[in-house]
């Protein structure tokens, strides 16, 4: 690829302001502070999940002659206890980070200041 290609997209992003990751008070940092919490546990979920449909695709490629070709299998209770607890267990912790960080950001709960109200 020629260097013009790689640099377009950065030209195109110049005019960009950082928008939502760019707070303004207590209250915004906080927001994003539980926005990127979320984002990188829900990373935590969609990388290793990209990378094992890669794995399983290179393993079980026509040309792999030690990957098993087993028609009569039907069931794993291993592998569907896995596939329903990890997901459940994610949805669990964001509900919790969530429901802990609202209560943290309450609007009636009083803002923290270095400045002396009057």
């Amino acid at each position: 690829m020629s260097r013009a290609m790689l640099a377009a997209p950065l030209l195109v992003l110049q005019g960009c302001s950082s928008g939502i990751l760019d707070p303004a008070g207590p209250v915004a940092a906080g927001n994003k502070t539980v926005l990127v919490n979320a984002l990188i546990i829900m990373l935590g979920i969609v990388v290793p999940t990209i990378l094992a449909t890669l794995a399983f695709a290179w393993w079980f490629r026509a040309g792999n002659a030690r990957a098993k070709f087993r028609p009569d299998f039907t069931y794993s209770g291993k592998i569907e206890l896995l596939v329903w607890s990890v997901p459940a267990l994610v949805i669990i912790f964001l509900a919790g980070l969530t429901w802990t960080s609202s209560h943290a950001l309450a609007p009636e709960k009083p803002l923290e200041s270095r400045v002396r109200a009057r």
